[in-house]
C-alpha cells in the first residue's frame, strides 16, 4: 500500500512538472513569436531556455539571440510571475557578447542563499556583466543594478537593457564602463559613484594576465 502511495505521489509531481515545462513553452513560444514580428529574426538563431534551474552547458553555436524564463516582479511589482529576459549577442564584443550557462547558475544560487525578497532594493555592482543576464535577472527581483564591463561591450549591454524594458524598471539597472586596474579605477572615481551591498563576477577571467587588475579593482571597490 505504501508503495502504491509513492508511486502515485510520484506520477502527481511528474504531471505537475511536464505542465510547468508545457506552460513555461507555450510562454517562450509566445515571445518567441512576439520578436520574429517586431525584428525580423529567424527561429533558428534564437536559444531557448524554458528551464533555467536544469540548463547545463548553454550551447550558443550559430545563435543570436536568447530567450531564457524567470521567475520576477514586472516593473518591480509585489507578486512574483513568469518573464522572459531576452538577450541578444554580439560576437564583435569577443567573450563578453555570447552567453555562458553560469552567468544563469549565479543569480540562482544568488536567491537561494540570500533570498529574492532580500535582494530588494540592493545595490548590485556586476563586473564583467557581458550580456548582462546576472544583472537583469536580479533586477527583476528588485535589486538596483550596475552593469560594468570594457567599452566593447557596453553596446550590447545598452541593447539588452532596452530590450527588457517591457520586464525591468529603467532606474533599476544602470550601464557604466570599467576597466579594471589603477587607470579604469582613477577614471572611475571621477565619474559618480555609488556604495554597493553585493559585487558579482561570473567566469570573469580565461588566462592569468588580468588577474591582478581584477583584484586591484575588487580590493577598491570593497575598501570603498
Amino acid at each position: 500500500k505504501e508503495k502504491k502511495q509513492r508511486r502515485e505521489k510520484n506520477h502527481r509531481l511528474q504531471s505537475v512538472a511536464l505542465h510547468q515545462k508545457f506552460n513555461n513553452m507555450d510562454l517562450i513560444s509566445t515571445k518567441l513569436d512576439e520578436w520574429i514580428r517586431d525584428g525580423s529574426i529567424h527561429k533558428e538563431s534564437v536559444l531557448l531556455v524554458p528551464d533555467p534551474i536544469h540548463v547545463g552547458n548553454v550551447n550558443f553555436i550559430n545563435k543570436e539571440y536568447a530567450l531564457i524564463l524567470w521567475k520576477g516582479r514586472r516593473h518591480s511589482e509585489k507578486r512574483f510571475e513568469d518573464v522572459v529576459i531576452r538577450l541578444a549577442f554580439d560576437l564583435s564584443a569577443s567573450v563578453g557578447g555570447i552567453l555562458w550557462s553560469l552567468a544563469i547558475a549565479l543569480p540562482l544560487q544568488i536567491g537561494k542563499d540570500l533570498g529574492r525578497e532580500q535582494l530588494k532594493g540592493m545595490n548590485v555592482l556586476v563586473l564583467g556583466a557581458g550580456l548582462g543576464f546576472e544583472g537583469f535577472a536580479l533586477a527583476a527581483w528588485g535589486a538596483r543594478v550596475t552593469l560594468t564591463d570594457m567599452s566593447k561591450v557596453l553596446p550590447v549591454l545598452n541593447k539588452n537593457m532596452q530590450l527588457n524594458r517591457d520586464v525591468i524598471s529603467s532606474d533599476l539597472v544602470m550601464v557604466r564602463e570599467l576597466l579594471w586596474g589603477k587607470e579604469g579605477w582613477a577614471q572611475w572615481k571621477r565619474d559618480e559613484y555609488d556604495e554597493y551591498d553585493l559585487i558579482l563576477g561570473c567566469e570573469l577571467v580565461y588566462n592569468d594576465e588580468v588577474l591582478d587588475d581584477l583584484m586591484f579593482t575588487i580590493k577598491q571597490v570593497v575598501k570603498n
